[in-house]
């Protein structure tokens, strides 16, 4: 497989994650024939998946970088830095691609402002 393949990406992911499934329910999706025979499902070469990668917990975040390039963003006291997956001049409002999965923990509220010297 190709690990610049998007397609093969997550090809291996799913099949990963079937073949972590319980015994009893492949057999019983085999027998039905809704999944190919179970030594089908493993890849050839042996490869974890690489991205999206396991979520990093910070003190009131988590992050996930969902391609290489990603950047998890840098945590100053309260304060996080949040780095763009490529060069964008914003005006007004605009979507800034992070290429990173981010979830608030609870009873926590994120508010995004430019840093200093980047307004």
């Amino acid at each position: 497989m190709n690990e610049q393949c998007d397609e093969c990406i997550s090809d291996l992911q799913a099949m990963t994650a079937l073949s972590k499934l319980p015994d009893k329910t492949l057999t019983k999706w085999e027998k039905e024939k809704k999944i190919k025979p179970r030594h089908r499902l493993l890849p050839v070469q042996q490869k974890s998946p690489r991205f999206p990668t396991a979520y990093q917990t910070m003190k009131h975040i988590q992050a996930s970088r969902c391609k290489e390039s990603a950047r998890i963003p840098k945590e100053i006291g309260e304060d996080y830095i949040l780095y763009a997956s490529e060069e964008v001049t914003a005006k007004g409002l605009e979507q800034i691609p992070t290429d990173v999965e981010i979830q608030i923990l609870k009873d926590w509220t994120l508010i995004l402002t430019p840093l200093e010297g980047e307004k």
